[in-house]
């Protein structure tokens, strides 16, 4: 499998790409880290078996929901910045159709748009 990263800050995600080259990750083609916009995913290379957001969102984004594998599963933080947010795992069971888990209590840094 491979694991595809968006980061939003330049820095952060040369940080990110100098921790998993320890591994050599990137050169076998296993890890990617991409500056971007974490709200449009990367559609170029989904669909995706699971999405995982470290930061948090009003509501999940459609474009995320459309990158997921019928089967697969997104888990990110969703609520008001500075409020409590929910950890929602959501599972793709058809075209269109979600279940989705709520798992209260947390606060997570604001998913940033372009």
């Amino acid at each position: 499998g491979r694991v595809y990263g968006i980061e939003r800050v330049k820095e952060l995600k040369d940080f990110g790409e100098k921790n998993v080259m320890k591994y050599n990750f990137i050169g076998k083609g296993i890890a990617r880290i991409i500056c971007g916009d974490g709200y449009q995913g990367l559609p170029e290379y989904a669909p995706y078996d699971k999405i995982i957001a470290a930061a948090a969102a009003e509501e999940i984004p459609e474009k995320l929901l459309k990158q997921l594998k019928t089967g697969g599963r997104l888990v990110m933080p969703i609520g008001r910045q500075y409020e409590s947010q929910d950890i929602v795992a959501v599972d793709k069971i058809g075209e269109n159709k979600y279940n989705k888990e709520r798992y209260p209590g947390f606060i997570f840094v604001p998913l940033v748009k372009e």
